[in-house]
């Protein structure tokens, strides 16, 4: 059976998420070496989200969630922000949350507490968030819409 490469990623995650602490860093690493590798077209993630007349029409919503794994483990997800659309200043307690970019040309601007901005684009390495290190954070979308695939362990409630 041959899987494809989001299969890779969620497996390498939910063996991550369930390691024990000597192995846990090293697993991470591995998956984090996957997402940085991962693309829009692994998640298939329909081009049209990416169009600013999609976000132009009255009542769409500013952000976008498309779940793609959920269990009492972890969850997985894409969120596609609106142009210029900012998720508010927030933190993840106790959450691990490996991230990876998928905006094509217009980055996001991602501001951690006691980091300075940085713009995350395609190119971007994986930003992984931990209970300790750039948990208290905002994204926003700069230049047009921009989306991310989001994994977070434990899960939101």
């Amino acid at each position: 059976m041959v899987l494809n490469h989001i299969s890779t990623v969620l497996r390498q995650a939910r063996l991550t998420f369930t390691s024990s602490s000597e192995a846990f860093r090293s697993n991470l690493e591995i998956l984090k070496h996957l997402l940085d590798k991962t693309t829009a077209t692994d998640v298939n993630l329909h081009p049209q989200f990416m169009t600013e007349s999609l976000w132009m029409k009255p009542d769409k919503a500013p952000v976008t969630y498309i779940g793609i794994y959920e269990n009492d483990l972890l969850t997985m997800g894409i969120f596609i922000l609106s142009p210029d659309m900012k998720l508010p200043l927030h933190d993840h307690p106790q959450i691990e949350d490996p991230s990876v970019i998928y905006s094509n040309d217009p980055p996001l601007k991602f501001s951690a507490e006691k980091h300075p901005d940085e713009f995350m684009e395609t190119i971007s390495p994986t930003c992984i968030l931990d209970p300790k290190q750039r948990n208290i954070h905002e994204i926003e979308s700069v230049d047009g819409p921009a989306a991310f695939l989001d994994i977070l362990s434990p899960p939101y409630c």
